[in-house]
């Protein structure tokens, strides 16, 4: 129970993660490896915020 307690969580940060990487990618703007921090995980945390 605790695993999936755990993978559900981490596996929607990484699905984000990689959402908000492809679309900046693909639209040439600066996603979150700039505008977040060390490699954007200041941009998810303020997403979830």
């Amino acid at each position: 129970m605790i695993s999936i307690a755990t993978l559900v969580p981490v596996a929607g940060l990484l699905i984000g993660y990689a959402e908000l990487k492809i679309s900046a990618h693909m639209q040439h703007r600066v996603g979150p490896y700039f505008a977040g921090g060390r490699w954007g995980w200041a941009q998810l945390i303020a997403d979830g915020v």
